[in-house]
């Protein structure tokens, strides 16, 4: 084969490679999704280490309550807001400093 040509075809092979691989690294499948994907499971990762840690601190609360009913019979009454026969609710209105007037 003549040199010229081998160098012709080597060349336009090389054009067309490098043409190829920047598309690719450029498209919606390149460098930039990749990195978001990456982003994206870190985030994750990160939500996921927290919800585990939620999710125990919970279990713990719910083994404190199954093991005392009167820790759990208070929980319930705080959280139906209930009270027992003689006794009295104070409701206090909720005020913040800054919604107070001025004097």
């Amino acid at each position: 084969m003549h040199p010229l040509i081998q160098r012709t075809a080597l060349l336009v092979c090389f054009t067309l490679v490098a043409t190829y691989a920047f598309v690719t690294f450029q498209g919606p499948h390149g460098i930039a999704a990749l990195m978001e994907k990456r982003r994206q499971i870190s985030a994750l990762q990160e939500e996921n280490a927290t919800l585990a840690a939620e999710n125990e601190r919970l279990a713990v609360t719910v083994d404190a309550l199954a093991k005392k009913p009167s820790a759990q019979k208070l929980k319930i009454r705080e959280r139906l807001k209930l009270i027992q026969p003689g006794e009295t609710q104070l409701m206090l209105p909720n005020e913040t400093p800054a919604s107070q007037p001025a004097k």
